[in-house]
């Protein structure tokens, strides 16, 4: 009979922005676990946003009471509820926080249950939003991964700190992705805890090279590509002034970029392509020339020293050399990429590594230790569900 796991997710199965907790499910199907993939909860009010295109796409899941795939060893699902926790007046409350799960619609305990996962051999969470499941469901063993300094967002507030107490305290094991995240909280009274820091999924990544895809036909070389979120960290006017510095090279921003058009309007070496399915990001990947990770480093020091970057690990197995924000984490990681503090220093290395001689084997050499599917047979052994 296969094993069952539950993942409690700040994201969406089939979300644009793949994080580590994606993969760590992947590996699991791959072993032929059953997995529930929960999603944070949708509300009414989430489509009062400017930019609705996500809120749409995880709206889906939630019409169709789900999504199967796998050979049906996946359900993912999202909820949606009458309201839900959010830094806003009256949705900050301890009340909203506790009590979201009971105006759901349908009852998500209920609905998990009908589909055959009241009780799991593992429990996983990466954020405190669904930290009810400690005391909803059956479970032989807990996790809760932390992978960001979480109290340094906006929509933060003393429930999270609250709920996130209550996961790292309850579970039988805590990760933290980057180092510096071991003292995230020192208050809680963990039983145990483990540095667990980002991996790929390397042979996704270092697949054999195919034709460029059709979006590359006319976007001239060299190509600087970014892929993933495009909010809180990202830096919009280090790339745009980068794009303007460097007008023979081309910016390519994969993600939910929608609502930069207008500021990016007038740079006409920024191509900004959209979201794209997990499946096809190699092939972009692997026909551009450098990857870069632009953090605000003035505006968002405390989120980035605290990042183990999924996204270099990626970069790097699709044989792209890096040049990203100097983080504490990063730096501490020695990496070969080039780390930049201030936009001249981006731009020197933007225009320093076409001239280098790189070779894409040293690159790979640097994370195909990582592979999340090593790592996480590891991680069962030691909680005995091998």
């Amino acid at each position: 009979m296969s094993r069952k796991a539950l993942f409690a997710s700040s994201n969406f199965w089939t979300s644009p922005s793949q994080v580590g907790t994606h993969s760590i499910a992947r590996a699991l199907l791959r072993m032929g676990w059953q997995v529930a993939f929960i999603s944070d909860p949708l509300s009414p009010f989430h489509f009062f946003k400017k930019d609705r295109s996500l809120n749409l796409q995880r709206f889906e899941i939630y019409r169709h009471g789900g999504l199967s795939a796998h050979q049906g060893k996946l359900w993912a699902y999202l909820p949606m509820a009458a309201f839900v926790p959010w830094n806003y007046p009256l949705f900050r409350s301890p009340l909203v926080f506790k009590n979201w799960p009971q105006f759901t619609c349908p009852n998500l305990l209920r609905t998990v249950r009908r589909h055959g996962f009241g009780e799991v051999d593992l429990l996983y969470f990466d954020n405190s939003i669904q930290s009810f499941w400690l005391d909803k469901i059956k479970y032989k063993k807990s996790l809760f991964r932390i992978v960001d300094n979480y109290s340094a967002y906006k929509k933060y507030t003393s429930c999270n700190r609250v709920a996130e107490k209550k996961l790292a305290e309850g579970v039988d094991l805590v990760l933290y992705s980057a180092a510096r995240l071991k003292s995230y909280s020192p208050e809680f009274q963990v039983k145990s805890a483990r540095f667990f820091p980002n991996g790929v999924d390397f042979a996704h990544f270092n697949r054999p090279r195919s034709a460029p895809p059709l979006d590359y036909k006319e976007i001239p070389r060299p190509r600087v590509v970014y892929v993933g979120e495009m909010e809180t960290r990202f830096d919009y006017d280090l790339v745009k002034a980068a794009a303007r510095r460097l007008p023979a090279y081309s910016f390519i921003l994969i993600g939910n970029n929608a609502g930069l058009r207008n500021f990016f309007q007038e740079t006409t070496n920024v191509y900004l392509l959209g979201p794209k399915p997990y499946e096809e990001l190699p092939v972009y990947l692997q026909c551009s020339d450098i990857g870069i990770i632009p953090y605000n480093l003035k505006k968002h020091k405390k989120l980035i020293d605290f990042v183990n970057p999924l996204k270099l690990h990626q970069y790097f197995a699709a044989g792209l050399p890096v040049v990203a924000a100097r983080g504490s984490e990063l730096e501490n990681m020695r990496t070969s990429a080039h780390l930049y503090e201030n936009e001249d220093q981006f731009v020197q290395a933007l225009r320093e590594i076409p001239r280098q001689k790189v070779v894409p084997e040293d690159l790979f050499k640097q994370v195909q230790g990582l592979d999340w599917q090593v790592r996480v047979e590891a991680l069962l052994a030691d909680l005995k569900l091998n």
